[in-house]
């Protein structure tokens, strides 16, 4: 089995789901490879008061930093993933 490099996998990335919920490739999540980035949003008073957000992405997309973390096993759940190839 050949892994699929996918955010949805990777060890740096959060889906929004709640806990147990198995994320699909149009799952929206936030890739925590880096720290938050400021940004300024439609909340602040001034354009100094800025908030951190990481990049938001959806389980099907990849980046360069991608590192494996789970594995989706048949059947449902996940498993302990394999060796990248």
């Amino acid at each position: 089995m050949t892994a699929q490099r996918k955010c949805r996998y990777c060890l740096y990335w959060h889906s929004r789901l709640p806990g147990g919920v198995e994320p699909k490739d149009d799952t929206v999540g936030e890739c925590r490879f880096n720290t938050p980035v400021p940004q300024a949003t439609a909340d602040t008073r001034r354009a100094s008061e800025k908030r951190g957000f990481w990049p938001e992405t959806y389980g099907k997309d990849w980046c360069g930093q991608f590192s494996l973390h789970r594995w989706p096993q048949r059947g449902g759940g996940f498993m302990k993933p394999p060796a990248l190839n």
